[in-house]
């Protein structure tokens, strides 16, 4: 094992801890509090807030988002890190694809989680699991032979219908979010689902770092780039980890009531594409 993958098992290990640290102390914590209240926004607009648990002080829609996430980050994707952490161990190369993008997923999360859930007593659980995501994430991207990559797919591997899929969803998401933040842009007036937020940390992120790199990816790998089979692999099993994620959302939101919009179609659609794509992966790359 090289001195790189070292670093990774180790920054790995410690997410694992840390995220069922963090995790089971939100459970433990969900009946604690009043319960819902109404909370006068700077906009003048009044939303309830959950008064409950780790995510007491947000809204109750963040508050549904939140363990929706929670519950697929431990049930699906820390399995995944520790499964595809053992196969690389392994000498897997499809393993390792794998790791980068389930660390992919942490390092987004926990970003996210740095940037909008009011501060909380995991706060610096959640900076910690962001840090060594991070490097981990670094350290595994690095430790690839990007001039012998190219060589491990076969041409029957379908780059341009993974390349596609990837453009396709950067730009669907892209509009999607452009649709909710560029007009009051223009109009002046308040954001539709602001509540009672000051920006939108997870448009803003996504605009600004993920639908990027699933657009340049989707075009390195119709291009037949060596690192666009890394990147763009790599993202696909960041999507079969987000968007369970997004969907648990979804799901968790519509059950109590909150409207949930164009995503509804959108989201399953493109869970069951990353999955899909991440099953043609491992097929490709399990026959070493």
């Amino acid at each position: 094992m090289s001195v790189r993958m070292k670093r990774t098992t180790i920054l790995s290990l410690c997410i694992a801890a840390l995220t069922v640290l963090y995790i089971s102390y939100n459970f433990s914590t969900l009946s604690v509090g009043s319960g819902p209240y109404p909370f006068e926004t700077l906009h003048g607009e009044t939303v309830m807030i959950s008064g409950k648990g780790l995510y007491g002080n947000n809204s109750v829609a963040m508050a549904i988002q939140g363990l929706a996430h929670d519950v697929v980050t431990i049930f699906w994707a820390l399995p995944l890190l520790l499964l595809s952490l053992y196969f690389t161990i392994k000498g897997k190369l499809w393993a390792q694809i794998m790791l980068s993008g389930v660390l992919g997923y942490f390092f987004f999360t926990f970003l996210l989680f740095l940037v909008l859930p009011a501060f909380n007593r995991m706060y610096i659980i959640w900076v910690t699991i962001t840090l060594c995501s991070f490097f981990a994430l670094l350290n595994c991207l690095l430790d690839f032979d990007y001039s012998k990559i190219k060589g491990r797919f076969s041409e029957r591997f379908p780059n341009r219908a993974i390349g596609i899929f990837l453009i396709v969803n950067a730009a669907a998401i892209a509009l999607l979010w452009l649709t909710i933040i560029a007009p009051p842009l223009f109009t002046g007036e308040i954001p539709p689902g602001i509540e009672h937020y000051t920006t939108f940390p997870v448009q803003g992120l996504d605009l600004a770092l993920a639908l990027p790199l699933a657009f340049v990816s989707g075009i390195y790998l119709l291009k037949k780039i060596p690192a666009g089979y890394i990147w763009a692999s790599s993202y696909i099993f960041f999507l079969s980890c987000l968007m369970p994620a997004l969907l648990a959302k979804i799901i968790g939101m519509g059950l109590n009531g909150v409207p949930v919009g164009p995503p509804l179609v959108i989201i399953p659609i493109f869970t069951l594409g990353a999955q899909i794509s991440g099953a043609r992966i491992i097929k490709e790359l399990g026959k070493e």
